[in-house]
């Protein structure tokens, strides 16, 4: 359900050293999404990884386009969702007509069309039953992926 294109996304980001800004949502699994993700991959070494969370009352839910406006001041390279993102079509779309890629990571029921992501783990999207599935568990096994491929090209 994306966990390889996710990887490989995070591989080129940390060979490259690239600037990942994760974008998180307010709520318990969205706050603990987005702090795993943010110590995980500094202890793995990638060297520039920030993150945001929303104000929904001010840039709306998920990665919208004023969101994603943050982003880019903040250098993005790669952007990764965490809990959000599966229905951010406008603010996905702004970020790859800039040159920026995006990685989805989100456990809510995609809609029929997906958002143009250059990658997108969602286990809704394989036979599991992943409304059950919260975020912070898909983050734990992507990174947990992504571990073995970082470590033997480091």
């Amino acid at each position: 359900y994306g966990i390889d294109q996710a990887v490989n996304l995070l591989v080129e980001a940390y060979q490259q050293q690239q600037k990942i800004v994760i974008v998180g949502d307010f709520d318990a699994d969205g706050a603990t999404s987005t702090a795993l993700s943010v110590l995980a991959l500094r202890q793995l070494g990638f060297s520039d990884v920030d993150y945001l969370v929303p104000n929904r009352f001010e840039q709306g839910y998920g990665l919208s386009i004023p969101v994603a406006e943050m982003a880019i001041e903040k250098g993005v390279q790669l952007l990764m969702t965490v809990d959000n993102g599966v229905s951010s079509f406008e603010g996905i779309a702004f970020l790859k007509e800039k040159g920026i890629r995006v990685l989805v990571t989100d456990h809510h029921l995609p809609p029929e069309t997906l958002p143009p992501a250059d990658a997108i783990v969602n286990p809704n999207l394989s036979s599991l039953n992943g409304s059950r599935v919260p975020s912070v568990l898909i983050i734990f096994g992507m990174i947990n992926s992504a571990i073995s491929k970082v470590v033997k090209r480091s």
